[in-house]
């Protein structure tokens, strides 16, 4: 693939970090801003969640992210398309359980770009550590 130009890859940058600081403040549910309308959910070990609408009950959970880091994050694509791919580490909470627990993988983001040029995430996925 031939590297995006520098304001694409600021642009996804940007989205990245919007998401991450929006699900530090507890506000999941506001991720799905950065979605194209029939997103793709490719949850580890489930059914395929697709549209927004059907992601709102993944995302409106009682998890309480305390940390997330991400390492090793590439961005690259080719005109309308481009992919994310990092390795996540997150501690949280739940409402059954207040010990912070730990989760880590690896992870993927699909995007399109639109019309309008802005990026939106199309697909979503990632793999637990085993």
């Amino acid at each position: 693939m031939f590297p995006l130009p520098t304001d694409d890859i600021d642009a996804i940058w940007h989205i990245h970090h919007r998401w991450i600081e929006l699900e530090l403040a507890g506000n999941g549910l506001a991720v799905l801003q950065f979605c194209t309308s029939d997103v793709r959910w490719l949850v580890p070990n489930a059914e395929m969640i697709v549209g927004k609408e059907a992601a709102r009950s993944l995302l409106d959970s009682d998890v309480q992210i305390v940390e997330l880091t991400t390492e090793q994050v590439e961005i690259t694509g080719c005109g309308q398309l481009a992919y994310k791919t990092s390795r996540y580490t997150t501690r949280f909470t739940t409402s059954e359980n207040t010990e912070i627990l730990t989760a880590s993988g690896t992870h993927l983001w699909i995007l399109h770009k639109q019309p309008n040029a802005e990026w939106k995430v199309a697909l979503v996925t990632w793999q637990p550590a085993s």
